[in-house]
């Protein structure tokens, strides 16, 4: 009985993480159109944060406007070691 509410406990404690992790994100939800890269690096910049690009699929030589954000990491044990963002963007392999 034990484990199975520590399991329990724990999906909970997992879902309410991944939930305001998305919340802060700024994460799309189901059927929504993604926000375009251009507007997540920039809301990241204009709250203080370096921003690294991992380029994750299609051509980087694309405007930010035409990728969109695959996920966003910012690492940091503290709220003061939170700097640096990371996110993960695709393109499109070719406009028409």
């Amino acid at each position: 009985m034990r484990a199975t509410k520590s399991r329990t406990t724990s999906f909970l404690v997992a879902a309410g993480a991944a939930f305001v992790v998305s919340a802060l994100i700024g994460a799309p939800t189901a059927g929504a159109n993604p926000a375009s890269a251009s507007t997540t690096i920039n809301d990241l910049k204009s709250e203080g944060y370096i921003v690294h690009i991992n380029w994750v699929s299609g051509y980087n030589t694309q405007q930010l406007d035409d990728c969109w954000v695959t996920g966003v990491n910012i690492p940091g044990d503290t709220p003061e070691s939170r700097t640096t963002a990371y996110v993960d963007v695709s393109c499109p392999n070719n406009l028409y």
